[in-house]
């Protein structure tokens, strides 16, 4: 990108990976982070790339719910299925009646606290930080900061 822009001293920021906080410490996501981090540390680059940790973002709180509502698609599908050990095991409820058991099993799952604050901080999947307008900002003005960092550097 550098070579094409003819701008060899560009900055760049990289916004390391943060789907799932700092609680995700499994070793797939550990060795990826590091991975996506590593251009950061190599001497070539000292000063002109920074990687930023954006797991600090991620909101455990919003995904405390997104999980609850995980749990309530798969007991739709257990109903649907017919599962064993789940209320429909003898296929007999009806659509209406696993829409309500359903609806219960969510209003017992998901306080209206989390409710309001879901419809509030959310709008997307977990992989897209579960569209967490606060996430991206917090992100993006971390990424600013960075840039920001290193052109003052640049001028010194």
């Amino acid at each position: 990108m550098r070579q094409d822009l003819t701008a060899p001293n560009l900055p760049f920021v990289i916004g390391v990976m943060g789907v799932g906080g700092l609680e995700d410490e499994s070793v797939d996501m550990v060795a990826f982070r590091r991975a996506m981090a590593a251009p950061a540390d190599r001497p070539e680059f000292k000063g002109r790339v920074v990687a930023v940790q954006t797991a600090p973002f991620w909101s455990d709180e919003l995904a405390a719910i997104d999980r609850k509502h995980e749990k309530v698609g798969q007991m739709r599908y257990f109903l649907d299925a017919k599962h064993k050990d789940h209320a429909n095991a003898d296929g007999k409820m009806t659509e209406e009646q696993k829409q309500e058991f359903v609806k219960k099993f969510e209003a017992d799952l998901i306080t209206p606290a989390e409710t309001a604050l879901w419809k509030r901080g959310a709008s997307n999947a977990g992989y897209h930080y579960l569209g967490c307008a606060k996430t991206f900002a917090l992100m993006g003005k971390s990424f600013a900061e960075a840039n920001l960092k290193m052109l003052e550097s640049a001028r010194h």
